[in-house]
């Protein structure tokens, strides 16, 4: 007979395991997530991939809110940009060097559809805009879908609204006939095959204030390694182009005076410098069987005329910190390596032993930077610190320093750091990172390159760290993140990127970002002839 006591017990049994078991699933489920989450393993990429892809279809038909001036990101959590953290384990390591071989300005893979990463290459922290317009650099394959028809753009500008409101077509070919220098004056030593547009590429740049902007050209495999310098108009065309040994970012002063790390050839093997006192000197020498790397300061006018050159090498010999010649970095062949030259300011009157208009030199192979004097040109002051290769030293004001220093690091944060020095007392201070910087951003670094500028009222600064594809502006007085900048771009259109792998958004190198006030007065969409 049917006994239903034992049948009620079976069933209430057999419901609470059935709740035990969809309790363990549950948790089993929840514990996994939270371990691909933070592993970013298999199926991380599929999943966010998808989201992404969900998240910009309901952004287009307006059933969420669009996140072109607005990140998607979380602002308050630390893990802030993870999801866009370099990725290139998406592809074979194999495949991945044979790729950059071909295209060197390529840093890695993004697992993340192109039209969503190109509504977000400017991540919103602090606010949903930005308080100055800035200029981001380009290149050959960058922002293909703002110059359509070219090799892609030199740079673009954003409004402080965060879109693109001009961008500044790349046409390379256009550069050798517009030359305004003697062919003679400037031989570069190149191997078989070498071509010039092919081995052309942008490595800094400057705005004018009636936008046109003056862009750096460097090399690949050739000696020397400087392009040349070029200034484009704001529909791309070139106005002029020297094809000197221009290498690094140039500076432009008030009245459009170009100051421009550049270099010569020919000075010879050995280089002669005397160290010790009037009572007791020594000859202590440098020797380059190729012929150093002569860096020089060119200072040339908004028409390309070149007004002064100023001797790096002989600056130094000449000053009382020749010895300094002994700690260059790598080889005797390029013993300064000058990366940046900036301007004195108003700021410094009455401040003694610098001036408005004095220069400041990075010397990267030597671990300083010296301040020229503005008539004498003069070597009047080296100032060392614990920065080391640093790159693009500012001054910020009065006796303050501004810099990207690549591999100082103060014991805590870094190794990269943006760096601050009052050159008054010595006194350093690391302005990022810094204990309130998310921890994953903490531990930034780039080995070479990096580039600073600062905001028209001295409050911020762009960090563009080149071998990240990635930059910041930063508050100076704490160091908080205001704003993040990823250089992402479409690689459909690359020959160099394999057919199975062009679906993707890349990273490329990202050699500057710059505050401009030309993007809010001529504030179009149009893409110009």
């Amino acid at each position: 007979m049917f006994d239903a006591p034992t049948w009620f017990k079976k069933r209430k049994f057999s419901r609470f395991a059935i709740l035990i078991f969809v309790i363990s699933i549950a948790l089993a489920t929840f514990f996994a997530g939270m371990y691909i989450q933070e592993s970013k393993r298999f199926p991380y990429s599929i999943v966010n991939s998808a989201y992404k892809s969900l998240s910009l279809s309901l952004q287009q038909y307006g059933i969420i809110r669009s996140s072109n001036n607005t990140s998607v990101f979380d602002a308050s959590n630390d893990s802030l940009t993870s999801d866009i953290e370099l990725k290139c384990g998406s592809i074979e390591e194999t495949l991945y060097n044979h790729i950059l071989n071909q295209f060197p300005r390529i840093i890695c893979p993004d697992s993340i559809m192109f039209n969503y990463v190109v509504a977000n290459r400017i991540e919103f922290i602090a606010s949903n805009q930005l308080v100055d317009p800035i200029m981001m650099s380009g290149g050959v394959g960058t922002f293909i879908e703002h110059c359509p028809g070219t090799q892609g753009c030199i740079a673009v500008a954003y409004s402080k609204y965060g879109d693109i409101v001009h961008s500044y077509p790349y046409r390379p070919e256009e550069l050798e006939p517009a030359n305004i220098v003697p062919r003679s004056d400037y031989p570069h030593e190149v191997p078989v095959g070498w071509q010039f547009i092919d081995n052309i590429e942008l490595r800094g740049l400057a705005s004018y204030a009636d936008g046109d902007i003056l862009v750096v050209f460097r090399l690949e495999n050739a000696y020397p390694y400087g392009g040349g310098i070029a200034r484009v108009a704001p529909g791309g065309q070139i106005r002029w182009y020297r094809k000197d040994f221009s290498h690094h970012w140039p500076h432009i002063t008030d009245n459009d005076v170009a100051l421009v790390p550049s270099a010569k050839t020919g000075r010879g093997e050995w280089l002669d410098f005397r160290v010790g006192n009037t009572t007791s000197q020594e000859i202590r020498n440098l020797h380059c069987t190729e012929g150093f790397f002569d860096d020089y300061i060119n200072v040339i006018d908004g028409d390309g005329i070149l007004l002064e050159e100023v001797s790096i090498l002989d600056a130094i010999v000449e000053s009382p910190y020749a010895t300094i010649l002994t700690k260059a970095w790598d080889n005797d062949c390029d013993p300064t390596h000058l990366n940046f030259v900036h301007m004195i300011d108003q700021s410094a009157a009455g401040i003694e032993g610098i001036q408005p208009g004095d220069l400041v030199v990075s010397l990267r192979n030597l671990d300083a930077f010296g301040i020229i004097d503005r008539d004498t040109r003069e070597l009047k002051r080296l100032v060392r610190g614990s920065f080391i290769m640093q790159h693009a030293v500012h001054h910020l004001e009065k006796t303050k320093f501004l810099m990207f220093d690549n591999r100082g690091t103060d014991g805590v944060y870094g190794p990269s750091r943006l760096l601050m020095i009052d050159i008054a007392d010595g006194q350093e201070t690391t302005i990022f990172p810094n204990f309130s910087t998310p921890v994953h951003l903490q531990n930034i670094y780039t080995d070479y390159s990096g580039q600073i500028d600062i905001s028209p009222d001295r409050q911020r600064v762009l960090i563009s760290d080149n071998q990240s594809g990635r930059g910041f502006e930063i508050r100076i007085s704490d160091g908080a993140i205001l704003n993040i900048f990823h250089s992402i771009h479409d690689v459909s259109h690359l020959e160099q990127i394999p057919k199975d792998v062009r679906e993707k958004a890349w990273r490329f190198r990202l050699h500057g970002i710059h505050y401009t006030s030309y993007a809010d007065k001529n504030r179009t969409n149009e893409i110009q002839p």
